[in-house]
């Protein structure tokens, strides 16, 4: 393999990653090996960072964010602006799965900054989403469809199928989340039938899971389990759709006074959240299984539960990172259009 099959198979890498992930990070790491051999710092760069990405997508590895940095330095001796366009947006992404907002924040600045120099709009479309989410996350719904809204224009500008239909999904979460449910069924609704249209079958079951969220926030249990459970029917890649649905069931679970079948679903999510290192999801966790002790009237689990939701504050750290970041960042200066 030459330096420019080498490229060609990374282009591929890249465009082929949603269609079929694991596949995927075979061939990057392939790329890597062949791209050392070779002494192909470009190769090397790009190959790190696609390989750990998807190592980050299916958890094979728990440290990603080493080598990642390492493809940043290298990318930046390249003057490789697209790669570190993606590489800062990965970070953003990576840091938001962590809860980390405050570094999340400030590497979605940087790939919007990037992007938008050099009018990568793809890149940029990614980005913005990303911010999107993380602006959701901390319950900024007005910011998160902004940033969302904006990300779905550039991703259809790109014609990029796979990408506009997660854009889609995405707003119709957020929506569900400031309890606007018809623009939220509406978005959902096209989310399905674009990932239908294009066969998107990793993309399908995250659809599934935000009908099946919406439902369960709408009070209609019965609706949202036969979601969860269609979700997890459908073959996806990846653990953290898995930890989603077993704490919808769990919660479910315990409001149908089922308590023991929610406290495996419950126990099971925690021992993957913590795999995960997803920070937001733990607290959410312990303080389901500390109601559900409550419930029981185990007073010694759900006191251990609600001291490990307390001791750690992960919520109160984790909105105060928010505001604290949130005071030095102009986001009418970096994500406005050209």
């Amino acid at each position: 393999m030459n330096q420019q099959e080498i490229d060609n198979y990374l282009i591929k890498i890249w465009d082929e990653r949603y269609v079929n992930t694991t596949n995927s990070f075979e061939l990057a790491k392939k790329c890597l090996e062949t791209s050392k051999k070779e002494s192909y710092t470009k190769g090397v760069a790009y190959s790190l960072l696609y390989s750990n990405l998807f190592s980050f997508w299916l958890i094979k590895d728990a440290e990603v964010l080493s080598p990642i940095f390492e493809a940043v330095e290298l990318l930046n001796k390249t003057s490789e602006t697209i790669g570190l366009t993606r590489a800062y947006n990965i970070l953003a992404s990576i840091y938001d799965n962590y809860g980390d907002y405050n570094a999340a924040i400030k590497y979605s600045q940087l790939a919007i900054k990037t992007a938008k120099e050099n009018e990568f709009k793809e890149e940029e479309g990614d980005a913005c989403t990303t911010l999107g989410q993380i602006y959701s996350r901390l319950e900024d719904y007005n910011s998160a469809i902004e940033m969302l809204e904006r990300g779905l224009n550039f991703r259809e500008e790109a014609n990029a199928q796979f990408a506009v239909s997660s854009s889609l999904n995405l707003i119709a979460r957020t929506f569900t989340l400031s309890q606007n449910y018809d623009k939220a069924i509406g978005y959902y609704n096209k989310s399905l039938e674009l990932r239908k249209s294009i066969g998107d079958q990793n993309g399908l079951p995250w659809t599934y899971l935000g009908f099946a969220s919406m439902y369960q926030q709408m009070g209609d249990l019965e609706q949202a389990s036969a979601y969860y459970n269609l979700a997890l029917s459908n073959k996806n890649e990846n653990k953290r759709l898995a930890l989603l649905c077993l704490i919808g069931l769990g919660k479910i679970a315990s409001a149908n006074e089922q308590f023991e079948k929610g406290l495996n679903y419950l126990n099971d999510a925690l021992k993957t959240a913590k795999e995960l290192k997803m920070k937001s999801l733990i607290y959410d966790i312990h303080l389901s299984l500390a109601k559900i002790y409550e419930k029981q009237k185990n007073t010694q689990l759900e006191l251990e539960h609600f001291k490990a939701f307390y001791q750690k504050g992960l919520r109160d750290k984790i909105l105060d990172n928010y505001k604290e970041v949130n005071l030095k960042f102009d986001k009418q200066v970096i994500c406005t259009k050209k």
